[in-house]
């Protein structure tokens, strides 16, 4: 039959249609798709890469002035290219999410120091928090590798994902040192400034010298903030140059 209504929804898939006594398939029609117009000769027939029974690639059959010709579009399911998500974005969102863990296990510590300033524990439990870090740290990039990487990770990898932990970490202790100095502390800067000042003169710091920093002023907390915010980035890249090695484990069918 010549009625496409008909081939369409009545025949397919025994419709044969007869074009200069050749006969050819014709599966369901299909509207037009923009990377393939009608000025192509048209379709004689498709299937929906979504809805091709237990198949992952799609025959197309066209028909022209001189011969019919058959093009095999090979389709990937849209499951797949979920799985397959951008490794980029899935290490950033791992970054940040074990940066927040890395930011309250810091400011856990550094603000027990400033509340809890009398006593033997003041002095002690800061001091076991940075020696926990380093330990804390590989556990994480650790946990990453398993989860991400279904276990593998090199060493430029581990150390970028380190590097990356401790810039959304630094975020975290930007606030927390806002806090310290803005309403915790406020006089913090200012004392440190006049005792930094007494110790150069102590040492017989150049007058000249002295003076410039007078002139300067005592740093604003905004200053201070992002001081350690660099502070963190730098540390934390120089860190996972030594801490790195204990986190990689190498697939061994890798190329």
């Amino acid at each position: 039959t010549n009625d496409p209504e008909i081939t369409n929804h009545v025949l397919w898939p025994t419709e044969l249609k007869r074009q200069e006594g050749k006969a050819y398939y014709i599966a369901p029609l299909q509207p037009n798709y923009p990377c393939c117009g009608q000025a192509l000769g048209g379709f004689a027939g498709s299937w929906p890469y979504r809805t091709f029974p237990g198949c992952k690639s799609t025959g197309f059959l066209l028909h022209g002035k001189h011969s019919a010709k058959k093009i095999v579009f090979l389709s990937k399911d849209l499951s797949i290219m979920e799985q397959t998500a951008n490794p980029m974005l899935k290490k950033y969102k791992y970054a940040a999410n074990y940066g927040l863990y890395l930011g309250l296990y810091i400011a856990s510590f550094y603000l027990w120091g400033i509340l809890f300033q009398q006593g033997g524990l003041s002095r002690v439990i800061p001091i076991l928090g940075w020696i926990g870090l380093p330990f804390f740290c590989v556990f994480l990039v650790k946990n990453y590798r398993n989860r991400a990487l279904d276990g593998y990770i090199r060493y430029g990898q581990a150390w970028s994902f380190g590097l990356w932990m401790f810039v959304f970490a630094s975020l975290i202790m930007a606030v927390v040192h806002y806090l310290h100095f803005e309403l915790i502390q406020p006089d913090y800067i200012k004392d440190n400034y006049n005792q930094a000042l007494m110790m150069l003169e102590q040492m017989n710091y150049p007058q000249e010298q002295l003076d410039t920093l007078i002139d300067f002023g005592v740093p604003s907390s905004i200053q201070f903030v992002f001081s350690y915010i660099w502070f963190y980035v730098i540390g934390g890249a120089l860190l996972f140059l030594i801490l790195s090695p204990f986190a990689v484990r190498k697939n061994l069918l890798e190329n």
